[in-house]
Parts: structure tokens; sequence; C-alpha cells
């Protein structure tokens, strides 16, 4: 046993100071997080692209899923077409490229990222296979590949961006005006109210996602449902989940260090 001194620290010192050290950490890391979400949300909208799609314009022919596998060099596609039976609807479905995207923030490997075109890309090289990313998606459009654990999803063709190229599913699309058009942001935008004005339709979720629908209010009670997931107003609870999961990841351990910490001083007097 350590012998009463003055130097010896008191058991109400000890938690203040754990107390204090916790604090620093909490402040510096949510702050580090705070800046990583502010960033996600504050890149420039100058070369922000649009993808817009027309489900009323899809024919179903399937031209675009075959596109995506060959463009990726791949045996499974970033995009699909689901038969809305109730409605005689092909809606196009992939990934809706999220303005402040959850799956960036709770992405524990930095393997998500938000590009300044608006895409979201997943670098599978770094993907952990958490599979945090697929469960915190508020539209199920990230996959979690079980076989090789890794996650996949669409990324708006970002090569071909770069090569200022329209993405492989626009480019096949060949109905006439096409199901999907591509281009920047606001142009993409102003082209979703027209065609909302022509179908007496909504555009769903204008500045919340680069990728924009052009619906019919009448499909909602089936587009919201399980894999679409399509509602009139951006799901803001899953922003939040995201929030609540990127900042409890860095205060978490800081916490248990600082409570092993006091247990271990207590301990000792």
């Amino acid at each position: 046993m350590i012998p009463k001194s003055g130097n010896v620290i008191s058991r109400r010192s000890a938690l203040k100071t754990c107390l204090a050290i916790l604090g620093s950490e909490i402040l510096f890391m949510a702050g580090a997080n705070l800046s990583k979400s502010l960033s996600v949300k504050n890149l420039s909208e100058e070369n922000r692209y649009g993808l817009l799609i027309v489900p009323s314009r899809c024919i179903g022919c399937g031209l675009c899923v075959k596109a995506c596998m060959e463009s990726h060099g791949q045996s499974f596609p970033y995009t699909r077409i689901l038969k809305v039976e109730a409605h005689d609807l092909n809606l196009p479905l992939l990934c809706m490229h999220c303005s402040d995207p959850p799956c960036v923030k709770v992405c524990l490997s930095g393997a998500l990222s938000k590009t300044n075109s608006g895409a979201v890309i997943l670098n599978r090289e770094k993907c952990i296979g958490c599979s945090l990313c697929s469960s915190i998606c508020p539209f199920g459009r990230i996959i979690y590949d079980s076989s090789v654990h890794k996650a996949f999803k669409c990324d708006m063709c970002i090569g071909r961006i770069s090569e200022g190229r329209v993405p492989a599913c626009v480019e096949v699309c060949p109905v006439s005006p096409k199901a999907r058009l591509f281009g920047p942001y606001e142009e993409i935008l102003n082209e979703a109210f027209e065609v909302a004005n022509e179908i007496n339709g909504l555009v769903i979720y204008p500045r919340d996602t680069s990728v924009i629908y052009v619906v019919k209010r009448e499909w909602f009670e089936d587009l919201s449902r399980d894999p679409v997931k399509l509602t009139e107003k951006y799901p803001a609870e899953q922003k939040m989940l995201a929030d609540i999961i990127g900042y409890s990841r860095f205060t978490i351990p800081p916490f248990l260090a600082a409570l092993l910490g006091y247990a271990f001083l207590r301990g000792r007097e």
C-alpha cells in the first residue's frame, strides 16, 4: 500500500483529472467529426452533377443494367429495374448520392467519400466489411456482399464523368425523351420541375440528393415500401442517427479510458 502523503492524488482530484481529460477529448474529437460533416455539406456546387430518373418513361428494357455491368467489368450491376405492378411501372433503382450522406459519416475506414461532382463513391480496397453503411442508408441502396465481406454501390460512373462522358446507364437508354438524364445539377433540377409540371408529378428530394426522381403522388403508397423507400420528404432520422454514430465512435474510447484511469487510481488509494 502506498503511504499517505501530501503528494498522493485524492479520489476527488483523480476524478476531476479524468473528467477534464475526458472533456477535452470529447471536444476535440467531436470538433473533428463536425468538421468532417461540414466539409461534406459544403462541397462546391459548381461542379455538381445531377441524374434525373423519370419512371413514367422507362420501358424496362434492362439495357442500363447491362451497360452498368459492362462499364464496371463485373458480373453484378449497381443499378436495377423494379417492376411496380400496382402502377404498371418500371422503376430504376440506384444510389441516391445524398448531399449529406449518412453512409460517409458512419464509415469506420474512410472507404466512403463524397466528391465535388456530387457522387458518393466507395473504395472497396479500404472497406472493412462492417456493413454500417448498408444499415444506415435511408434507401437500402448500398449492398453488403457477405461472401467477400465488402459493400458495393453505384459510383455514378465517376470515371466516365471525369472524362466528360455521361454515366453508362444514361448513355444507353433507348427511349426519347430518355428515362435517365444527366448533366449539371441546376440544369437537371430545372428539367425535373418541367417534367413534373408535364405529368402533374412531384420532384423528389431537390437539393437533398444528386439523383432526382419525378413521380406521381398516387405512387407514394407503393414506393414508400421496401425495397424502394421513396417518400415525399428526405428521411431526416437517418441523418440524425448517422451523426450520433459518428460522434459516439470518437467519444466512447476516451470515456472508457478516463473511467479505467479513475478506477485504477481509486484502487491504489
